[in-house]
């Protein structure tokens, strides 16, 4: 009789510690990462999906702190949704997970959009609020197509 073992990602080990990544982007559970750059105002360009091992052999320490906010959490259709804020001012995070197992689905770090401080879930689309006046930012997310993300309205 065989044992299987079960490796922990990098990603989701970090995530149990309160930890991401700093670079903007999706961080999945399989250790693999779209990177985005650009900004909540003028929008943002997506990479391709890449190994977040390719960033840990070029700076292992570039990790942020996740402050979440209880406000912006919510449990629906077997999902736990959170959100809130990183140790790097203006930094804010989204993360969804199963509700059974806790596993992570995806982790989204975005330099730029401020503290998360609302979410809902409708037909498997993340509705999410970020900012702080003057500037509020509100997105769409499809939790199976994350990196489809729209900024889909900006106050000043």
């Amino acid at each position: 009789m065989s044992l299987a073992t079960h490796s922990i990602s990098i990603v989701q080990a970090k995530l149990s510690e309160q930890l991401c990544r700093i670079e903007s982007g999706f961080f999945f559970a399989n250790d693999e990462a779209i990177f985005f750059s650009g900004n909540p105002r003028r929008g943002y360009i997506s990479s391709a999906r890449l190994s977040i091992h390719t960033m840990l052999a070029q700076s292992t320490a570039v990790w942020t702190e996740l402050d979440e906010n209880p406000n912006c959490r919510l449990e629906k259709e077997g999902l736990i949704i959170w959100g809130g804020s990183t140790s790097w001012e203006g930094d804010g995070f989204l993360a969804v997970s199963h509700a059974s197992s806790g596993e992570l689905i995806w982790l989204l770090h975005l330099q730029g959009a401020e503290a998360f401080t609302e979410i809902a879930l409708e037909n498997g689309v993340m509705r999410a609020r970020s900012g702080q006046y003057p500037e509020i930012f509100v997105w769409e997310i499809p939790l199976n197509s994350p990196e489809a993300l729209k900024v889909v309205l900006f106050h000043a």
